[in-house]
């Protein structure tokens, strides 16, 4: 028999403007490898959606109301999405929202929908590292040469969902980041810290 998902809902933040980008940038398509290796192409946000999926008891991606199209993508894959009428208030309005929608006794998973080049073995490493010490805050460390940077996904225990519906502004959970105890994990992934912000960014990964 099947192991069952770890408790977890990861919450794809699909609710930016992308406006550095030039347009939707969560819409635009880019070559996706499934998990049967075959290469098509598929918009950025919904494959950062569809590579958490494996990984986690459910996905929600947090979507603007007007994008019709975009909710379209996600729900044609039997992904749910929930509306943020207050967007412009920034990532922790999504995540608000997002862990309000979550299964009751979840923990939440933090992803962002412009971030879609993060590893399978990285999904697997973190939510490994949270049923390892399921009471704290996980993620990764790109390391690298003489780099280090924090990464993401951040896994989040239901203990702490009251401190996230207490976040403000548009710099996501930092703030709890700054001050609580978190445990981590090497890794040489860098796509758990490559963002795509502007289309010269797609054109510098492929260079």
């Amino acid at each position: 028999m099947p192991s069952l998902k770890p408790s977890i809902t990861a919450l794809v933040l699909a609710a930016g403007n992308g406006s550095r980008f030039g347009g939707n940038k969560l819409r635009h398509e880019i070559k996706y490898t499934n998990e049967h290796g075959h290469i098509t192409s598929k918009a950025m946000g919904l494959i950062s959606a569809l590579n958490v999926q494996p990984y986690v008891d459910e996905v929600l991606s947090v979507v603007r109301p007007d994008d019709h199209l975009l909710k379209s993508l996600f729900n044609s894959h039997d992904i749910k999405t929930i509306d943020n009428p207050d967007y412009q208030a920034g990532l922790s309005a999504s995540i608000k929202i997002g862990v309000k929608a979550a299964k009751p006794d979840n923990a939440i998973m933090v992803c962002l929908a412009d971030m879609p080049f993060i590893q399978p073995q990285s999904y697997r490493t973190v939510t490994r590292l949270f049923l390892s010490h399921s009471n704290s805050i996980t993620r990764l460390i790109y390391q690298k040469d003489k780099q280090k940077q924090a990464g993401h996904p951040v896994i989040f225990p239901a203990s702490q969902k009251h401190a996230l519906l207490q976040l403000k502004g548009d710099n996501g959970a930092q703030a709890l980041l700054t001050t609580l105890p978190i445990i981590s994990a090497p890794s040489d992934d860098n796509g758990i810290i490559f963002d795509v912000d502007t289309q010269q960014d797609l054109i510098t990964l492929r260079q």
